[in-house]
């Protein structure tokens, strides 16, 4: 006991406030443990130097004289800076995990296990329980989704020019689906819809040397191809071909009816002209046999 004559706190109590205990070695500036004026514990590294955790004769964590703090290294480089080199018996850096009923779905959504921000970008990373936002807060109690991105993503490079999602490089996918903002075609089967005549199309093709609102070669080359606005002109185009052929298929029809009364009119002629034939035979054989 140092300072005080009752002792509740342990085998070695020391009162008193400042510095409480120095641990010099050559040193005159020593590292000391210290209580001040107030509730906080100290522990001062009054020296140039480093301050490290050991255990079994390893150097296991260290603060240098910058504060970053070092664990697995002895060189930070950052205000926290983490080395795992290879261990087959430790394969994980960094483990966070939660164990227990998150209680509410306000302290579930609510709760962080890592949360950067920075004063002019905002929300940078936020991790919870159910998955990241990036840029945003991340998803909440029991939803299925992972990932929350508020911003856009480049994917092999660095420039995403403007778009929310820029690939540099092959994408596949089982299956994808485009909705587009825009009216679906649907418009071409509506009685206001002026269909263009093959007449007036043969012309457009002639002088521009593709269909009507589909980009041309040098658009494509320059621009790219919108997915969605080039899936919504093939279904306008189709459905506007459907329409040709229904009205050609009307036009067949028509034409099919006309030819079958021709027929059927060219068919009595030809029944007409034989009875007549056999007439005119007829009255020929009853004149020659009045001769004789």
């Amino acid at each position: 006991m140092i300072g005080t004559t009752t002792s509740s706190n342990g085998l070695l109590q020391i009162n008193g406030t400042g510095d409480l205990l120095s641990l010099t070695s050559t040193s005159t500036n020593p590292a000391q443990f210290n209580a001040w004026n107030s509730s906080d514990f100290r522990i001062i590294q009054r020296s140039n130097g480093v301050m490290t955790l050991w255990t079994n004769t390893i150097e296991r964590m260290r603060v240098d004289q910058n504060g970053n703090v070092g664990i697995g290294t002895t060189a930070p480089a950052a205000k926290l800076h983490v080395l795992n080199v290879y261990d087959t018996n430790n394969t994980t850096a960094l483990n966070l995990f939660y164990q227990s009923t998150w209680g509410t779905a306000a302290y579930a959504s609510g709760f962080r296990f890592m949360d950067i921000a920075s004063t002019e970008g905002g929300k940078i990373l936020e991790l919870n329980g159910y998955g990241m936002g990036i840029g945003c807060d991340p998803p909440a109690y029991l939803s299925p989704d992972k990932l929350y991105v508020n911003g856009n993503v480049a994917i092999g490079t660095s420039n995403s020019q403007g778009y929310k999602l820029a690939v540099n490089g092959n994408v596949i996918a089982t299956s994808m689906t485009v909705k587009a903002y825009a009216n679906w075609p649907d418009y071409v089967f509506k009685p206001t819809y002026k269909l263009p005549t093959l007449t007036e199309v043969k012309t457009y093709i002639e002088q521009n040397h593709h269909l009507p609102d589909v980009p041309s070669a040098a658009d494509v080359e320059k621009n790219g191809l919108n997915l969605g606005e080039m899936n919504k002109v093939l279904v306008e185009k189709v459905e506007e071909l459907t329409l040709y052929l229904i009205e050609k298929d009307k036009q067949l029809a028509d034409q099919q009816k006309i030819n079958q009364v021709v027929k059927q009119q060219s068919d009595l002629l030809k029944s007409q002209q034989k009875q007549i034939d056999e007439l005119r035979e007829s009255l020929n054989n009853k004149k020659n046999k009045k001769t004789k």
